[in-house]
């Protein structure tokens, strides 16, 4: 756990604590004496502001070359653009968009199922990726873009077939109404639920995800140290020496937009990007090249 991690568990604790012991909650004596003191939970440690990045393109490079098909095609996304694991996870066949090489992020399901502060965007993706997308997607029509091994090599069906949107959403309806008492208490709780059925009807969780990029980078021989989640800073940081503006670096990355420059300047995330895979140009053609010696792409 990191430091910041470690501070954020004590001051939960701390604010626990506090609101518990008030007159009108009594959930502890109001003279408790909270022992998660100022000296016990210390100050939030600062990040460094001049970061090392931790896996730079040489780096991604040299993880592409050690990936079967499978890998590349359910993780070499998260080689190349700066998204969260979970976003990647829940991403549609739906939301792929190859006439604008977009990949979409939105609200969906009746509300559901939502992205970090309910923030749709769409990130362009490179021309490289357009094979591995496809052969992902195969002949389906519907469902979890990214698959577990077993369902991709035909040895496990998933629990429903899905076909559209609307089958997607009636599988999840189900769910709920099967759902123990007690289960869903917020909407957080919806969304576990959602990842859940997503890993039944054959997508990758969280788990698999996580397992999968560490041995990765354990087979590349990485410090341990490393985690799956530094490939969205070392993108970002990618990203941001290319030359891509503050604004569009937000936006593309899915954080809020509400700066006042927002309501004047248009973000063109198309342009932005260009300059981004320019700058990768030398992992985007591994990606290539391996693609086509796996077979999953046309020479």
């Amino acid at each position: 756990m990191s430091p910041r991690q470690i501070f954020n568990v004590l001051d939960c604790c701390r604010t626990m604590s506090r609101w518990a012991a008030q007159l009108q909650v009594k959930n502890l004596p109001s003279e408790f004496d909270n022992p998660f003191t100022e000296d016990l939970v210390g100050n939030r440690p600062r990040k460094d502001p001049v970061p090392k990045c931790l896996i730079p393109v040489q780096d991604r490079i040299a993880i592409t070359r050690i990936m079967d098909e499978w890998e590349l095609c359910q993780f070499s996304r998260s080689l190349v653009l700066p998204l969260r694991p979970d976003e990647l996870r829940r991403l549609l066949i739906s939301d792929v968009d190859f006439d604008d090489r977009e990949l979409s992020f939105a609200t969906r399901l009746g509300g559901r199922d939502f992205n970090k502060n309910r923030l749709p965007f769409r990130v362009p993706f490179p021309a490289a990726i357009e094979p591995i997308l496809q052969h992902c997607i195969a002949n389906r029509t519907e469902g979890p873009l990214l698959r577990r091994r077993a369902v991709v090599a035909g040895r496990k069906r998933p629990m429903s077939d899905v076909q559209t949107i609307d089958d997607l959403a009636a599988v999840f309806c189900d769910y709920q109404r099967k759902a123990k008492p007690g289960d869903i208490q917020s909407e957080q709780d919806l969304k576990k639920l959602l990842q859940r059925m997503l890993s039944d009807v054959g997508g990758i969780d969280d788990r698999v995800q996580r397992v999968t990029m560490k041995s990765l980078f354990q087979r590349c021989e990485m410090k341990p140290i490393i985690r799956p989640y530094d490939l969205r800073g070392a993108i970002t940081t990618d990203m941001e020496r290319a030359g891509i503006s503050e604004l569009a670096l937000r936006y593309l990355t899915g954080h809020a937009v509400n700066d006042i420059l927002a309501e004047y300047v248009a973000i063109d995330p198309q342009t932005e990007m260009a300059k981004y895979f320019q700058a990768i140009e030398l992992l985007l053609v591994e990606i290539c090249q391996w693609a086509v010696e796996l077979g999953i792409a046309a020479d």
